[in-house]
């Protein structure tokens, strides 16, 4: 309702007149509302690959919650919900792992959305080298949420990962450059962390690390028990 009195009032700021009050009610049936409907006009979305790119580089938790609910949408050619995405990303996990999921939204804000590392790997693992998920990620010290991060150091460049944080939690998942045409697919998820600050650091030791395998500190270098 709050999005539809802006829109009707950006409309008339530009001399549009609406011929009734602006409702925010979600329609029970979409289809029928659209053929009903007279188009005053319409914009194409940028390709799915285009959008999927925006959420990860810049760990955009609007666009997230969007995709979940166009992923249920599609899923049972219904009206989209957080929970037929939910549903639908639980489907697809399973034919990668079976690792436990638990979810209630697309963004991973809530306290109850749970990831162990072996999903995320087994997930990972799954997509080709290169492929559009691999394209899409940030990449360490040079674009999106990873942009200032191992900056000249021996990641930089060469790790494509999804950073995440909450109070007390940090993770880190994604590709690692091992050289030649090698990849390493790894995920850290730090929990009961002391501050943000720990978290990246014990992943930016992490991403070093991996790029220089098979050399590898004992885990007590890491900072992990």
């Amino acid at each position: 309702r709050d999005a539809a009195a802006e829109f009707a009032a950006l409309l008339a700021e530009r001399g549009v007149a609406i011929g009734s009050e602006a409702r925010g009610a979600t329609p029970s049936d979409p289809t029928a509302v659209a053929a009903a409907s007279t188009v005053v006009a319409k914009i194409e979305s940028q390709p799915i690959e285009t959008v999927v790119q925006e959420v990860l580089v810049w760990s955009d938790n609007t666009a997230a919650e969007m995709l979940l609910k166009e992923v249920g949408f599609r899923s049972t050619n219904r009206q989209g919900t957080a929970a037929s995405g939910v549903a639908a990303v639980k489907a697809f996990a399973a034919t990668r792992s079976s690792a436990p999921y638990a979810a209630v939204d697309g963004s991973g804000l809530d306290r109850s959305d749970q990831v162990t590392c072996s999903l995320l790997v087994d997930v990972l693992s799954g997509e080709e080298p290169g492929g559009p998920l691999e394209r899409a990620l940030p990449v360490m010290g040079e674009s999106g949420t990873l942009r200032r991060r191992l900056r000249g150091e021996a990641a930089s460049g060469k790790v494509r990962a999804k950073t995440g944080s909450l109070n007390g939690v940090s993770s880190l998942a994604g590709f690692a450059d091992t050289g030649g045409a090698s990849r390493a697919v790894f995920a850290f998820v730090g929990n009961g962390l002391a501050s943000t600050a720990t978290g990246v650091e014990i992943g930016n030791q992490l991403a070093q690390q991996l790029v220089r395998f098979p050399d590898a500190p004992p885990l007590e270098a890491l900072g992990l028990p």
